[in-house]
């Protein structure tokens, strides 16, 4: 799991194959994210998760089937 650079938004994954992002300030969940249609996103359980601390709409996840 990973916080934004400015700590808002908390990024949170495993094996149900979605990213979950919570919205600190209210503790709710904002969005998951999952790709869809010929992109197959992750094949098995992801296992981190992390903001790019330049650019922070930008989330990378790493997971057991090997990818990124």
């Amino acid at each position: 799991m990973d916080f934004n650079p400015d700590g808002t938004l908390l990024a949170v994954a495993g094996r149900d194959l979605h990213i979950h992002v919570y919205d600190e300030t209210t503790k709710s969940l904002a969005f998951k994210m999952k790709e869809k249609n010929d992109k197959c996103g992750h094949s098995n359980r992801i296992f981190c998760t992390k903001f790019n601390h330049v650019d922070s709409n930008m989330l990378v996840s790493g997971g057991w089937d090997s990818t990124i």
